[in-house]
Formats: structure tokens, C-alpha cells, sequence
């Protein structure tokens, strides 16, 4: 369990272990904190549960490559 981490910090495991390329803009992950059990789960679903309470999601933008982006109004 990763416990009142940065969300730039968690991007940067979760990238490293899954060997996927994610990006994300600085600005929208400044003073962005998670929490997280990541047992036994995929790693998009772990990262997803970080994103949406801070109002972000992830779009592919290729194979292997992803971006963290605000949410849209609504969703």
C-alpha cells in the first residue's frame, strides 16, 4: 500500500513497473496526493483510482503510450 503519495510519484512507479510511457502535465498533478492498494490488480485500474478522485483520467495516445489529462465537466 502506497499511503499520501504524490500523484507525480505514483505516475512514475506505475509507469516504471507496467513499461508503459506515461505523460502528464506538471501543472495538473501540482499538490495532487493518492493513496493506493495495488494488490493483485491491473495497473490502468490502479492508476484510474489515483486519477479520478483528483479529477483526471487517461487517454492512449498509442501502443504503450498514455497521457494524464483533466476530466471534462460532467464526467
Amino acid at each position: 500500500m502506497l499511503e499520501d503519495v504524490s500523484l507525480a510519484d505514483v505516475i512514475r512507479i506505475i509507469s516504471r513497473v507496467a513499461e508503459v510511457e506515461l505523460t502528464a502535465d506538471p501543472k495538473i498533478l501540482e499538490g495532487k496526493r493518492a493513496t493506493l492498494n495495488a494488490m493483485d490488480q491491473p495497473w490502468k485500474q490502479v492508476l484510474e483510482s489515483a486519477l479520478t478522485p483528483n479529477g483526471l483520467t487517461l487517454i492512449q495516445k498509442g501502443p504503450g503510450k498514455y497521457e494524464v489529462v483533466k476530466l471534462k465537466p460532467g464526467k
